[in-house]
């Protein structure tokens, strides 16, 4: 009976042991599982630079009128009809160029009645003034009277007048000949043309218009919030990239079609008003 209670003291011994040993053996690999599953969930982190950027306000514009300081109308000095155009729309021009050529066909046939005036006046002249010569030797001698020196003398001196008067005449109807070409007023480009060749036109009539597109000016409404978030000479963009349609006054060029990334354009804020001491809702 003993040998038989040891033997199955033994069995007991060696199963607690064994189950013991793969409680051990059961822990320890359970950790290990945990821990490379916590390894697996790790995330690799890149270090990047801080860097600054400004921000700044944005206002949605639907829309807005382009204008230039420089802009002036190339005007006809004379009456005349438009012989030749030397520029075409969207042409740059300078101060000074020919745009149009006008033709007064009554200043030709004036400059040569001028002409033909001076040519009798400066006859008059040489005419009186022989004869005050004359008069001028017989006072010398006293063969004449007073009274006849004194006439020739202002004989000449009115046909010198008279001279002069001719004179200017012509020099009158030479500016006008020179007007006839009509002249760009500024720099820029032509943004108009009012009249086409063959139309006839009066002193004073705009044949066309000149502008300067290297600066340009535009304004809009804001609340007094939003004001206070800009500074007079602060930089900004303009941008056009989320318009449908991209128009500029006067069809020029520049409406040639929708142009991306190129539709951005620096501006600066040039002036506030009323000024941000002032009270005010808008500005």
């Amino acid at each position: 009976m003993k040998k038989l209670y040891f033997i199955g003291l033994a069995l007991i011994l060696a199963a607690a042991v064994a189950i013991i040993a793969y409680g051990a053996y059961l822990n320890e690999t359970g950790e290990k599982q945990i821990t490379e599953r916590m390894e697996s969930r790790t995330i690799p982190l890149h270090g990047e630079k801080i860097k600054f950027r400004n921000i700044c306000p944005v206002f949605v514009l639907e829309t807005i009128n382009l204008s230039s300081d420089e802009m002036a109308d190339a005007v006809a000095l004379i009456d005349g009809r438009i012989e030749n155009a030397f520029v075409k729309k969207n042409s740059n021009v300078r101060r000074g160029e020919v745009l149009f050529e006008l033709v007064n066909e009554d200043i030709p046939i004036k400059i040569r009645q001028s002409e033909s005036s001076i040519a009798k006046a400066e006859a008059e002249v040489l005419r009186a003034r022989n004869s005050f010569n004359r008069y001028e030797r017989l006072k010398e001698r006293n063969a004449t009277s007073l009274e006849k020196y004194d006439e020739a003398k202002m004989n000449y001196e009115a046909a010198e007048a008279s001279l002069r008067e001719a004179q200017a005449v012509k020099d009158q109807l030479l500016v006008q000949d020179s007007r006839q070409d009509v002249t760009a007023p500024i720099d820029g480009e032509v943004l108009i043309l009012y009249k086409q060749i063959g139309a006839y036109v009066q002193a004073g009539t705009p044949i066309a218009l000149v502008g300067n597109f290297e600066r340009l000016n535009f304004s809009l409404t804001v609340d007094d919030l939003r004001a206070r978030q800009i500074s007079i000479g602060e930089h900004f963009e303009l941008n056009f990239r989320n318009s449908g349609s991209f128009r500029k006054a006067y069809d020029t060029e520049y409406g040639a079609g929708n142009l991306g990334n190129a539709q951005v354009f620096s501006v600066r804020v040039k002036e506030i008003m009323p000024y941000l001491n002032q009270a005010a809702e808008m500005r």
